[in-house]
């Protein structure tokens, strides 16, 4: 339903690529977001850097377990690139052990929040990263 949604690109906001495979937690994200953001949209890592080279998105939320390339493979592919590692990832995981988020953290994330997620944690979360 939402494959390569997005929302019409407006210069004066910040935009988030919301990468995550499952179309509900999408279409929630999408939902909680698009009025205050630009949204993208993505379901694997594949699609993921597809968008970030086309859109230049101002934040990433990035969830781990997903096909053909999950969060790690992404993690891993941006901090090896220097353009690509000053964007701001936010994992969202259902992986909520602390050794999961070290594992992502020693990778270079920006934050890491756990399903099922709250729409104002989230919310809080993006704000620190995104100044308006």
């Amino acid at each position: 339903m939402f494959k390569g949604f997005k929302l019409k690109i407006n210069m004066n906001k910040k935009s988030i690529l919301i990468v995550e495979d499952d179309e509900f937690n999408q279409s929630i994200l999408v939902d909680y977001f698009s009025d205050k953001y630009d949204v993208i949209t993505a379901y694997n890592g594949h699609e993921c850097l597809s968008s970030v080279l086309e859109h230049e998105p101002d934040l990433i939320l990035l969830d781990i377990m997903m096909p053909k390339m999950n969060g790690y493979e992404v993690i891993d592919i941006f901090k090896h690139n220097p353009k690509l590692a000053k964007i701001p990832i936010i994992v969202v995981s259902a992986l909520a052990s602390e050794a999961e988020k070290q594992i992502v953290y020693d990778m270079g994330v920006t934050d890491y929040i756990t399903k099922p997620f709250d729409e104002h944690e989230i919310l809080s979360h993006i704000k620190k990263y995104l100044l308006y």
